[in-house]
């Protein structure tokens, strides 16, 4: 009796965990209690005098929301201490099992320039939502590069694909900073599922096998599908949908040193393996 309920227990547990994922699309604007249920704000390094909030908490005049009044801020952790400020902004629990598009619109400003130690990032969380126990944890973009010389100009990543993710699965933003005045606010967060076929999508990413994945530098990637190619040249696609190189597919292998960390994609035909550069 005693296995029996064990069993009971384990299954409900699984199926709690299951039926908690929020189905896509996903979206919210931050704007009331009901479109920020889920988001979980994290502090991994040293408690600054700011983390992850909302506007309408850590209150900047000068931003304006593309859909007011509120959104997902970091204030400036200037507060005199050279120890690294790490938090993460984490959202719902998603059900990625098909992959998906995620976009927003992010505001990165800094009134005296970017320093060593700040970035902003987006990542895919695997197994918890808290990043120290997370079972897996893939960076998806580095959203740095978007910084802006004012803080109400609102810049668009639309489409940056997140890999198909079985179980608990949520995105999340990273910040990281030594006591700059650097701040970063988004808005408009939507997470669409991927709606090319999932068996076909599946059977094309088996017939090819990528490895090292993670790689530092050279991939190497072998065919082992019943079907001729039907094309005989190859693309490294990142997370927007941008060609970032080309090769044919009977060379095996490609130097990646100059791509960026993040995740990326071998494309041919209907696959997209997903890799991740270091």
């Amino acid at each position: 009796m005693k296995r029996y309920a064990i069993l009971t227990g384990a299954m409900t547990g699984l199926w709690l965990s299951t039926s908690a994922q929020t189905a896509l699309p996903y979206s919210t604007n931050f704007d009331n209690a009901t479109q920020k249920t889920g988001w979980q704000f994290f502090r991994k390094g040293y408690n600054s005098v700011h983390s992850w909030k909302y506007l309408s908490d850590a209150p900047d005049g000068a931003i304006i929301p593309p859909s007011a009044p509120d959104c997902l801020f970091h204030q400036y952790p200037m507060d005199g201490d050279a120890q690294l400020t790490n938090d993460w902004a984490v959202s719902p629990s998603l059900n990625l099992s098909t992959g998906a598009k995620v976009s927003f619109k992010i505001n990165v400003y800094s009134i005296m320039g970017l320093q060593t130690g700040d970035s902003v990032q987006l990542y895919l969380l695997k197994g918890s939502a808290d990043p120290a126990t997370a079972t897996g944890k893939v960076l998806l973009a580095n959203l740095i590069g978007l910084h802006s010389s004012a803080n109400h100009n609102f810049r668009d990543t639309a489409n940056i694909v997140v890999p198909a993710t079985s179980g608990p699965a949520y995105l999340a933003f990273h910040y990281t900073s030594y006591s700059n005045w650097y701040t970063v606010a988004v808005d408009n967060f939507e997470a669409k599922a991927i709606t090319t076929s999932v068996e076909e999508s599946r059977m094309a990413r088996a017939a090819w096998k990528l490895y090292p994945n993670p790689v530092r530098q050279t991939l190497y990637w072998a065919y082992t599908g019943k079907e001729d190619l039907n094309v005989q040249e190859g693309q490294i696609i990142d997370i927007t949908g941008s060609t970032r190189a080309r090769f044919a597919f009977k060379d095996k292998s490609l130097d990646l040193h100059q791509l960026s960390p993040g995740m990326y994609f071998l494309k041919q035909g209907q696959a997209m393996i997903p890799f991740v550069k270091q």
